[in-house]
């Protein structure tokens, strides 16, 4: 056995599924969304992600592979602009 490789077909390592739901500039604007969606769901996060042209605040909340859709689909009902990400 060869340490290090993994076998052909063999999953590789899971992908965190996260559906977001803003970015922003402005940390506290991403605060607000995240307080007022706690309310509702569970697990929303803010994280920071810094690019070539500034700060940005993402405002995410993780799912599994299988309710990612759906998780999305209520909150686009509900008038949020969603994205799935896999990171």
């Amino acid at each position: 056995v060869l340490r290090g490789f993994k076998a052909p077909g063999s999953p590789g390592p899971r992908t965190a599924v996260w559906v977001q739901v803003g970015a922003f500039s402005v940390q506290e604007n991403a605060y607000m969304l995240k307080r007022r969606l706690d309310a509702s769901y569970t697990g929303v996060t803010v994280s920071r992600i810094k690019t070539a042209t500034g700060a940005y605040f993402r405002v995410r909340i993780r799912a599994d592979e299988a309710g990612a859709r759906r998780l999305a689909e209520r909150l686009a009902g509900e008038g949020y602009p969603v994205i799935i990400v896999r990171d």
